[in-house]
């Protein structure tokens, strides 16, 4: 799945298995959630994808669909 990494708002971890991403769009309903295996930190998901996020925004855009994968298995992705 395509994410647009330019338009994230906020990127949050609610609980130890589901991590969301809300985006800066005209609904407030413009949200990815990420249903995932548990941490033991209930927050490195979070982490990974806000370094994972820094480090592409702070690069140069040869890379247009750059691949990223989660260090914890996922169940499911749903976009609202």
């Amino acid at each position: 799945m395509l994410l647009n990494a330019n338009r994230i708002k906020a990127i949050n971890q609610t609980s130890t298995t589901t991590t969301v991403l809300s985006y800066n769009g005209a609904a407030a309903a413009d949200v990815i959630t990420i249903t995932h295996a548990a941490d033991a930190s209930a927050v490195a998901v979070q982490n990974f994808l806000v370094g994972h996020l820094q480090t592409l925004m702070s690069s140069s855009y040869t890379n247009a669909a750059p691949v990223v994968t989660l260090p914890y298995a996922y169940v499911s992705v749903a976009v609202a």
